[in-house]
């Protein structure tokens, strides 16, 4: 990973070399270090403008953690080199997301379950769903837990959104009232209940509203009936 980074940058990936070392031969170690450092001599300056790429004794890797480092690491080499956009793919501790926005019914799993924020939902009635690329690690839970399949995760990093930290919206198309003009959901959604319902019109006829509502949206999100509970507005689901 490191040697692709540096190559990225256009530092050149013959400056890093893993040495090895037991501690039991502390002459060989300092033979190897001499060896490397002849070579980077002969390599000539970097395109760094400093000795270091960034300050790193400002953070707390207790607190900030790998993800601080790496953000930082990254930030420092472009300030330093001038690179601030382009995409690096490899094995790296990152993610990029990207998804089919005009089949998204917007149910919320893939933020509901995304475990560092990079992923996030606002609103109520109908969602807006952001995706921010700089706490993206890559995991493809979100990819994995999509029961529509219109998320694609890879391993990408985009230089540009990754340091401006930038949160973008998915701009999913919405079906609204055709009354009022009110947001009602998806239109991904809205062609997916329609067919449902094409399918279930008359059997839905012998049920009560609870047991409408519920069928209505275990066939949104792909559930079972049983497995979904309507509460009222405002209630919450312990009081009686």
């Amino acid at each position: 990973m490191a040697r692709s980074v540096l190559d990225f940058f256009g530092l050149g990936k013959e400056r890093v070399r893993m040495l090895s070392g037991d501690g039991t031969d502390p002459e060989a170690f300092a033979r190897q270090m001499k060896d490397f450092e002849e070579r980077l001599k002969g390599l000539g300056k970097s395109a760094l403008r400093k000795k270091r790429p960034a300050d790193l004794t400002a953070i707390d890797i207790k607190e900030g953690g790998k993800r601080a480092l790496f953000h930082t690491l990254i930030a420092g080499f472009a300030e330093k080199t001038g690179v601030r956009e382009g995409r690096l793919e490899g094995e790296l501790p990152v993610g990029f997301v990207t998804v089919d926005e005009k089949e998204c019914t917007l149910c919320g799993s893939c933020a509901f379950h995304c475990g560092t924020g990079a992923l996030r939902h606002e609103g109520d009635e109908v969602i807006d769903i952001y995706y921010n690329h700089s706490l993206c690690i890559g995991c493809g839970l979100c990819q994995e837990i999509c029961p529509e399949k219109v998320i694609k995760m890879e391993r990408v990093l985009d230089l540009k959104p990754f340091l401006e930290r930038e949160e973008r919206k998915f701009e999913v198309p919405i079906i609204s009232c055709s009354q009022c003009g009110k947001p009602i959901m998806a239109e991904a959604a809205m062609r997916k209940l329609k067919g449902r319902l094409k399918e279930r019109g008359l059997e839905m006829l012998d049920m009560c509203q609870s047991c409408t509502d519920r069928v209505t949206v275990a066939d949104l999100v792909g559930a079972k009936p049983d497995e979904i509970t309507i509460f009222q507005q405002g209630k919450a689901p312990w009081d009686s």
